[in-house]
């Protein structure tokens, strides 16, 4: 843990705001379930539609379809920050949902490549939401130092869990050997086989934007002060049930109608004033300020009510201090994002379509695949054994999430834990092209999947596991040592280095597959994964586990020690 002082989980959750927390896990479990629910059938869909020439080709447009999502959103990542910074957390987080959702409606019913195509662009172009996502966990009112680890297990938590979800649901409801037995349904399912899944989902998307509108706060530094007539409707809506809540916005008004009902002269005190615009974390430090410090003149009151007001007049012209936000270690952090997310959209896209394409015999039923380095086809798993595969993994990250990283946490090092997780991933990749030899087949007496099944299991689990560690510590990393004011646009690079990373991964590797698939060496596909998450380990290395919050802080006491004295306090 960055502080190296162990705590207790009790005294971890002390005050931990599980309600807000709980209701922004619902919006960010949306994307992952929209965007791992292609995986178990998309070896069909491109196969459907007839694109590839041959099916070695299947692979290398399966990565378009990867690439051409990551690409767009790396363009629009950054720009969906700056909005969020501009305009608020929350209305761009359900703008982004809404359009996700259609872009799925899009795909589910498209006739030919292209269409699904244009459907995953526009898909990029609008999802923006993970950045942002990760700004308000940072933000949440109540959130402390000590429980921003368990805030930050929402992340890769819901990524998990839609992990599970969405393969399952991509699995299950494309698999329609059997008829369902109602006519409208059957009817759908043959025209536009892969419909329904994206109807189901683009349905959660848009119930999670409406759990949004009514229920989560605005969480900006700013504009959590402002009216929010969906939050205000919510409030409604949970009063029926005898749940009430008071909001930023009612606090600062019943304040300042205090003000005003109070008679003030040129000498009263500004102690209400300066206790109502302080962050309401640090309440019981702006407390100590009516005895440290004499009345204020007109001219000092001013002053501060001009550096604390909570009435926000954005410069939407101003600048980003690019110069103060990219470190060198910023640059360090963004090149692991980058090696970590492609081993990681790589082994997620590529491993379901190996496991589809036929296992390979000769007519005596011998493997044709030869040990060590002649190694061909796949398993000839379809797309609900292949999305079983991608959840039952899933839940093994689910419980590393919840039981291993919050104890690792605690008691280890950041950086030290998360070089540990990354040298064991490579050896997942060594091991995974030999999996074919453990087939069923004459040549090697093996009469059951039994043993492929076991491998193949083992080194998902294992490089899960590892996975779902090491993505909250670099989002640890990356948000402790993002500066306050600037932290939603630090996550945006973040985001847009792994979109970049994803765009980029599936369209090499895409072409790699194909490649090793056609020349009868599987293996070089796997093992040049296995050299590029070996560099990501080297790469932590060079991480430096710097924490922006540690810094002195301008508090509310010195915040009026200055408008006293001209001079900051404490420096």
């Amino acid at each position: 843990m960055a502080g190296g002082q162990t705590i207790t989980f009790r005294e971890q959750i002390d005050g931990f705001p599980f309600v807000q927390v709980a209701l922004v896990a619902i919006v960010r479990l949306a994307e992952p379930i929209a965007f791992t629910s292609l995986f178990p059938y998309v070896f069909f869909m491109v196969k459907r539609f007839g694109i590839a020439e041959n099916e070695y080709d299947i692979s290398k447009y399966s990565g378009y379809l990867a690439t051409v999502f990551a690409g767009c959103q790396v363009m629009f990542a950054i720009q969906w920050g700056k909005a969020a910074d501009r305009l608020g957390r929350k209305r761009v987080v359900m703008t982004g949902m809404i359009g996700t959702g259609i872009a799925m409606l899009i795909l589910g019913f498209s006739t030919n490549y292209w269409m699904a195509f244009a459907a995953r662009a526009l898909m990029g172009c609008v999802n923006g939401n993970v950045s942002i996502i990760r700004s308000i966990l940072g933000e949440v009112r109540g959130l402390s130092k000590k429980n921003e680890a368990l805030a930050f297990l929402v992340m890769p938590l819901m990524f998990q869990l839609g992990s599970v979800i969405g393969p399952a649901l991509g699995g299950s409801l494309t698999n329609h050997e059997k008829p369902t037995g109602f006519k409208l349904l059957d009817d759908l399912n043959e025209k536009y086989p892969f419909a329904l899944v994206n109807i189901v989902v683009s349905g959660f998307l848009f119930f999670s934007a409406t759990m949004a509108f009514f229920f989560i706060e605005e969480t900006h530094y700013h504009f959590k002060y402002e009216y929010d007539v969906g939050l205000a409707t919510g409030d409604k809506i949970l009063g029926f049930f005898g749940v009430k809540n008071e909001r930023l916005w009612a606090i600062k008004k019943r304040e300042h109608d205090a003000e005003v009902q109070s008679p003030a002269t040129e000498e009263t005190p500004l102690l209400s004033n300066a206790e109502a615009i302080a962050d309401e974390n640090s309440d019981s430090e702006a407390s100590s300020v009516e005895n440290s410090y004499p009345p204020l003149s007109r001219r000092q009151s001013e002053v501060l009510i001009r550096t604390n007001s909570i009435k926000y007049n954005p410069d939407h012209s101003k600048s980003v201090p690019w110069g103060k936000i990219i470190t060198p270690n910023l640059v360090n952090i963004g090149l692991l994002f980058f090696i970590q997310n492609i081993q990681d959209i790589v082994f997620t896209e590529f491993l379901p379509i190996f496991l589809s394409y036929d296992l390979m015999k000769d007519g005596d039923g011998n493997l044709l695949s030869k040990f060590p380095f002649h190694i061909l086809g796949g398993l000839g798993f379809d797309s609900e054994q292949s999305g079983r595969l991608l959840s039952t993994t899933g839940f093994v990250g689910i419980f590393v999430i919840l039981v291993v990283f919050p104890w690792v946490d605690r008691n280890f090092n950041t950086r030290k834990i998360l070089t540990i997780f990354l040298s064991l991933v490579p050896l997942c990749f060594f091991f995974l092209p030999y999996v074919v030899f453990l087939a069923p087949s004459a040549s090697n007496g093996i009469t059951s999947y039994k043993y492929c099944f076991i491998a193949i299991y083992c080194l998902a689990f294992i490089r899960t596991s590892c996975s779902s560690n090491i993505k909250p510590h670099l989002s640890l990393i990356t948000h402790r040592g993002a500066p306050k004011e600037y932290k939603a646009v630090v996550n945006s690079i973040i985001v847009t280095i792994a979109s970049s990373s994803r765009a980029i991964g599936p369209l090499i590797w895409g072409h790699i597959f194909s490649f090793a698939q056609e020349h009868e060496i599987f293996w070089l596909f796997w093992w040049s994964l296995f050299f590029f998450s070996g560099a990501g380990f080297i790469q932590s290395f060079f991480i430096d586990t710097y924490d922006f919050d540690d810094e002195p802080e301008t508090t509310p006491t010195e915040r009026v020690e200055t408008a006293i004295s001209g001079t900051p306090a404490n420096r």
